[in-house]
Parts: structure tokens; sequence; C-alpha cells
């Protein structure tokens, strides 16, 4: 029977519509079971396998197929006005609804069925469109880890020994994305992120490897506090490896090798601390037989490895160490010490020193010297400029000295053409004079570059006289030094000195002394046997010069030859002076040639002030200027006493300096004269030895006063000599009257008679 749901009346089994109601009837349940199995029997395989749950869900994964299903149930228990495809209203009456069940005809099969199949196609279809969604989450999701992943492992320094397995996740993780296979990508992930981690703890270790490495070598080369010494080639392997092992990004080797370094770099500094007290240690002891200006030089440099020492920087320590040791090494080594030989100071702050290379194909330079200047009354050394170094040709003074005494009338023709021909060898530009030595120096010719002057003047000299050697090397020293540029003094003679007067006379040391204030080098060459060898050997050797003695005066020649090339091996220094021309000073010069065979090495005492008062042509000395002659500055010689033409005016400058010296004069006349010339106010109070003790401190002012003392008897001789000769007064108070009346005194006067009677005496041997 079946039963209306909406009236609740029982209508046949065979019923469509409720009798009471005229709802359609329900169909029977065994009928609709048995339509169900037809359905589903008539379905195909594939078409039932659809309804069942494409793939098991991944882990942790919900299936949405279970989801639709459940839903579809639930919609259906929930909703019993929804059954079998027919909608029954809620609203009817419970016998209505089963009328209309009752009433209602079977649906058509084929209507039935496709009902069926459209609900679990579209619970397939929603599966499959949910599971592409998540696919595409994951997959992008994918992607950007894969990025990140990516760009994290190129940040490190290195993948080092995981570089291979690096390309491999990569390469899987790409074939991931092109593949869409999104349920492998959590495997895949896992995988990366711990080879992430190995990377980053390699990275890490190596990391603290190469801070050690970067530490180490910031001790020796950053700070720069360390010098490698010995150890230089051991540091720079270690180093090498050190860096080899890092760049491969090899763990153990990196841990090896820093430590290695580490270690040697602690033994390197320790090393540098035993040296730097070693090196303090001996540049304390300083050095022995060395000049005052390199002991200044090596002072000042160890000061700076000391300061380098306590600042505990010794790299700077060795370096400043090893430039005091080439200075030492320059200092005391022995080489082959060259010739100093003049200094010119004729122009203020601007100086030219003139040295003997011995060499003159040597080639030697502004860089080869280094020259420095103390002045006297101060201990700095100052380093100079040095602006040119050159060879001289010419550009030189030589004075030539001929020995006229009557003992060279032998072989005095060949003399001169001996001394033409060694003017004739000279350069053009040099500037040669000509004195003679007989009973006085005399002056033949000044300094000229006309070699046809210096010719006419050597053919006119005649043979006369004794030799006053001395005196005429002497002045011939005075007049060169008036000269500028490189100057010397050649000389010869045949005999000892044998001069026309005593008393006065002048002795090889004066010679070698105001040589070697000025600088002059005297070449002499002794001729015959009666020649006093060692003393002529020592004035030239000890002035710079040398010595030859010859039998023939066909050898000058050579000889002149030889003294003319060594001349032209001269060397002149020009440089730059912080003091003024007549500031006394000390010189130093080091100077070494290109291929260190050859050294000039030297410190000397310069009177600059003396050697700049001797530039001139004696001009300031004039008769009309007595008191000019008074000079502490610088000698007088000979050409500039030669102003001086009488007895009363040499007198008068010798009674000038005494006055200024502080004598006690008992003339009164002489007392006056000195009043009125204003060299004093008032008498003095010491007597001649008081006076002349008090000269001989300053040697230039005593120097000159024996010049005039010397000069006085050369006038009173001439006079003497033509008293006796000329005017025969061979008897003595004769000679005396007409000596007296021709310097002005009376007849019988005693003030010259010590002369008088040396004089008379010396022409009655002579006689």
């Amino acid at each position: 029977m079946k039963k209306c749901l909406t009236c609740g009346m029982e209508n046949s089994d065979d019923s469509l519509f409720c009798a009471g109601c005229g709802t359609r009837l329900p169909a029977a349940p065994e009928a609709e079971a048995a339509q169900e199995q037809n359905v589903a029997a008539s379905e195909p395989e594939a078409t039932q396998k659809q309804n069942v749950v494409a793939r098991e869900p991944a882990q942790n994964e919900t299936n949405p197929t279970e989801n639709v299903t459940n839903n579809a149930a639930n919609n259906v228990v929930n909703d019993p006005g929804n059954y079998a495809g027919y909608n029954v209203p809620n609203n009817m009456p419970n016998n209505t609804q089963n009328n209309m069940v009752n009433n209602t005809p079977a649906p058509a099969k084929k209507k039935g069925l496709n009902k069926k199949i459209f609900i679990p196609i579209a619970a397939v279809l929603a599966v499959v469109l949910i599971v592409g969604v998540v696919g595409v989450v994951r997959i992008n999701g994918f992607k950007n880890y894969v990025s990140a992943f990516e760009k994290e492992c190129a940040a490190y320094m290195s993948l080092g020994k995981y570089e291979s397995e690096y390309e491999q996740d990569m390469d899987d993780a790409k074939s991931i994305i092109s593949g869409f296979k999104f349920w492998e990508t959590g495997n895949q992930r896992e995988k990366m992120q711990q080879l992430s981690d190995e990377i980053s703890a390699l990275n890490a270790k190596v990391a603290k490897y190469q801070k050690a490495y970067e530490e180490a070598t910031a001790k020796m080369e950053k700070d720069s506090k360390y010098f490698l010494g010995d150890y230089e080639d051991k540091y720079n392997e270690a180093k090498a490896d050190c860096e080899s092992a890092l760049k491969d990004f090899d763990e153990h080797e990196s841990r090896k090798e820093t430590e290695a370094f580490s270690k040697l770099v602690d033994e390197i500094i320790d090393y540098n601390k035993t040296e730097g007290d070693n090196m303090l240690s001996y540049v304390e002891d300083g050095a022995d037989d060395v000049y005052s200006c390199e002991e200044f030089l090596l002072g000042q440099s160890a000061e700076k490895v000391k300061s380098a020492y306590n600042a505990g920087n010794f790299k700077e320590e060795k370096q400043e160490y090893d430039n005091y040791q080439s200075l030492d090494n320059k200092f005391t080594t022995p080489g082959n010490i060259l010739n100093y030989d003049q200094e010119d100071v004729s122009q203020d702050k601007q100086i030219n020193l003139y040295v003997n290379s011995d060499n003159k194909d040597e080639s030697w330079n502004k860089d080869s010297f280094v020259i420095y200047e103390k002045k006297d009354d101060s201990d700095e050394w100052v380093k100079c400029s040095i602006s040119d170094v050159k060879q001289i040709e010419g550009n030189m003074s030589i004075d030539l000295v001929a020995d006229i005494s009557d003992s060279m009338s032998w072989q005095f023709g060949s003399m001169q053409d001996c001394l033409n021909q060694f003017t004739e060898a000279t350069e053009d530009d040099t500037n040669m004079g000509l004195s003679t030595i007989s009973s006085v120096y005399s002056r033949e010719l000044t300094f000229t570059t006309d070699k046809n002057s210096v010719e006419t003047a050597i053919n006119n000299l005649e043979c006369e006289g004794l030799t006053s050697l001395y005196q005429s090397l002497y002045s011939s020293v005075l007049y060169t030094a008036t000269a500028t540029g490189s100057r010397c003094v050649v000389a010869f003679t045949d005999g000892i000195n044998v001069p026309y007067g005593s008393g006065y006379d002048y002795d090889e040391d004066d010679v070698i002394n105001i040589a070697k204030t000025y600088q002059i080098p005297v070449y002499i060459i002794g001729i015959g046997d009666d020649v006093e060898d060692g003393v002529l050997r020592n004035i030239a050797e000890s002035t710079g010069g040398f010595y030859h003695n010859i039998y023939d005066v066909s050898e000058l020649y050579d000889i002149y030859e030889q003294i003319y090339e060594q001349q032209k091996s001269i060397y002149q220094i020009n440089y730059s002076s912080e003091l003024k021309n007549k500031d006394n000073r000390q010189v130093y010069v080091y100077g070494e040639s290109n291929d260190g065979a050859d050294v000039i090495r030297f410190q000397s005492a310069i009177d600059a002030e003396v050697l700049a008062d001797a530039y001139g042509d004696g001009s300031e000395f004039s008769a009309s200027d007595l008191a000019a002659f008074y000079t502490r500055k610088k000698y007088l010689s000979q050409y500039e006493l030669e102003n001086i033409t009488s007895v009363q005016d040499v007198q008068t400058i010798i009674n000038i300096y005494y006055a200024k010296n502080d004598y006690k004069f008992g003339n009164e006349e002489v007392l006056a004269q000195m009043k009125k010339l204003g060299v004093i106010t008032k008498n003095g109070t010491k007597d001649m030895n008081g006076a002349v003790k008090k000269m001989k401190k300053n040697a230039t002012l005593y120097k000159n006063l024996m010049a005039l003392h010397n000069y006085r008897y050369e006038l009173f001789y001439n006079i003497g000599y033509d008293a006796y000769y000329n005017s025969g007064c061979t008897d003595y108070s004769d000679f005396k009257a007409e000596v007296n009346q021709q310097v002005g005194e009376s007849a019988d006067s005693t003030r010259y008679k010590d002369i008088m009677k040396k004089i008379y005496k010396r022409l009655q041997n002579e006689y």
C-alpha cells in the first residue's frame, strides 16, 4: 500500500496519485532500489571510477571528493523537500502531499539516469579545479623560495665543496617548476634548506679563518710596524698557501694554513723586537775617526732610529738604521780620496768649489756630490743646493814664476822657449800672469788672456840678481788669490833661497800657510844639483801641487804639460749657500763616481773673510789713504804694497799698526802725526814687545806688519844699492848720509841705523 504523504490516505501499490487529494504517490521502495541498480549497471566502468577520488590526498591534505560527496548527502538528508528530483511543497498538508506522491506518475527512466550522472561529474570537476588552484599556489610559492635560495647562496663568499650539489638542486627545482610537479615541492624544499644550512656553516667557519688571516696580515702590512728581514721568503710562501686554501674554500686546509701563518707572524714580531734592540745598541755606540760633519749627520740619523724604536715602529727603525749604516759605511770605508783644491767666494751666497778628480775622463755630475756648510759660530750643518758640476778646460788663472837670477844665465834662453811653449799649450780663455824670482819679487805681467802679451813679457826677461825664492812665492800666491776661478802658481828655481837681505825674510812655513789660506796650489820645478829638495817638495805637496827636479831645461815642457793637464782635470762645483761670502765656515764635501771607484771626501775650514777680501786689483790701497793699509781681513800683497813709493810712507803705515795696538810712542813728532791722521786720540801704554804680542793674535794683521817691514827693507836696499854703486858712497859715513838724505832724514840721523848697517855689509860682500 502507498500512503499519501500529503493527506495520509493509503492507496494501492499500483496507484500513481492519491485518491483523496490527487497528490503524486512515491514509488514503492523495492521498485526504487531496483531502478537504481539498473541505472548503475547500465553506466560504463570509467564513469563509475570518476565517482571515486582521483588521487590519494597528500599528507595533511583533505580529499576534495570526500567533501563534495559528504556535502551532497547532507543536502539530501537536510532537505527532505528535494527528493529524487521532485520538489514537494513543505506547506502542503500531509494528506495532500501523499496524494500528490501517490498520484504523480513515475518519471521516465532516461531523465532519472541523467540526474544521477551529473552530480558525480560536477563533484569531480570541482575537485580538479580545487587541485589546480592548490597546485598553482604551491608552485608560485616554490618559485619564490627557489629565488630566495639562489640569492642567499650568491651572497656567500663561496659554495666550496657544495657547489655541485647546489647546481643539482637548482636543476631539480627548475624541473619541478617547469613540470608543474607541485606535489614534489615539499621534499625539494627540505633538501634545499638542508643544503643552505650546510653552506652557511661552511662559510661561517671559513670566514673565521679569513678574519684570522686578515688580522695577521694587518699586523705585518697595514700597521707597517714590522719588517720581514730574513723571514721575507718564508712569510710570502706562508701567505700564498693561506690565500690558496681560503680561495679553494677548503675548511681543513684553511684552518691549518691560517694557524701556521698566524704563528709565523708572531715569530716575526718577536724577531723584530730582538733586532730593534740590536739596532738601537749599534747606533748608540757611534762611529770613530770621522769628520765633525759626518758625526753630526750620523747623530741625526741615530736620533731617527731611536725615535722609531721608542714608538715601537720596527719597520721604520730598520729603514732609518739602513740609512745610518749607509752613511757609516761611506764615512768609515777607505777609498780613493781625491784632492780638494779651492773655494771661490767672490760672489755672495754663490760658491765655486774646485776639486781634482785625478781623472779628467771621469763622469762627475751634480748628483755625484753632497755639500754641507756650517758657520763657525754655529753647531748646525746645513745641506747646500748644487746647481752645476763641470770640468774646467780653460777658465783658470796660472801665475808663472820664472827664476831670472844670475845662476840661470847658462840656460836662460832654453827656459824662455819652454815658458813660451807652455803658454801656447793653454786654452784661449786661461788667465796667464808672469812674475820673477830675483833679488826681490817683481810682477812682470798681470793676468791676461792675451797670449801674445805673455810671450812678449817672457822674451823681455833679463837674467840678474839673487834668488829671493820664499818672498817671490809668497807674493805670487797673494797676487794669484786676487783672481777668481781655479788658480795655481807654477815656479821653478835653480838654487836655494838667497834673499838680498836678512832679518825680515820669509820662510817655507810662510809660503805654505799663505797658500793654504788662499787655497792656491804651488807647483815647483827644481833645476840642478844644489836644490833644497826636501824644502821645495814640502812646499809643493803641502799646498796641493807637486815637485820635480830636472837637470835639463828641455824637460820643463813635459812637466808643464803635466801640470796643465792636472789643472784641466779639476772639476768646478757650483752651489748655493745660505751664508754671506765673508762668513767664515766649515765646508764638507762627499762625492762618489758612478762606478763607486773614486771618492771625494773632505772637510775644510774656510777663512771666507780673508778669501773675499783678496779679490780685486789692489786699487783700494793707495798712498793717498795710508790708513787703509791697516787691515785684519786680507794679506797685503807685494802688488798692493808697490802703491807705496817712499820709505817715509811705509814707515808711517808701520807706525799706524803699532799705534792701533796700544804702543806708547816716545817720539812726540810721531805721536802727533798719529793723532792728526785720526788713528788714535791718546798715546798707548805698551812697549814694542807688548804691541807685537797683541798683533800676533791676528795672523793676518801680524803678517801684514812683517810684509811692511820687508817692503821697507826692499826700498832701503834699492836706495843703498844706488848710493853704493852709482854714487860711489863706499865709505859708511858717506853711505849713511846719502841714504838718510834719500829717505828724508838728517845726515847724522840714527833712526834707521840697524837697517843701513845690514844693507851696507851686504853690499860690501856682493862687491
